[in-house]
């Protein structure tokens, strides 16, 4: 019994693990997402040889539209949040 709750422990733990990271990278998205809305982006020398930034960038937008289809009102949040944070180019 104290070994199938070991073993359990650890598949817990890094199911754990995984599911931080999803909501790291969720929270990085989301705020790159809306930095970018606003016309704050960052310099080509970093994004360009990133292999991750495409996909984080990616990431945010597309779990937005996953949740939408159980929650409509979760588009609509970032919508009235991007028309806020929106700064007319000069």
């Amino acid at each position: 019994d104290c070994l199938l709750s070991r073993g359990l422990g650890d598949v817990y733990k890094r199911q754990g693990a995984l599911l931080g990271a999803m909501k790291w990278a969720f929270a990085f998205s989301v705020l790159l997402w809306l930095m970018e809305s606003a016309g704050v982006t960052l310099p080509v020398e970093y994004s360009s040889q990133s292999i991750i930034y495409p996909y984080l960038l990616a990431y945010g937008p597309v779990i937005i539209d996953w949740v939408s289809v159980i929650l409509p009102y979760a588009k609509d949040v970032v919508t009235s949040i991007k028309e806020l944070i929106y700064i007319e180019p000069s």
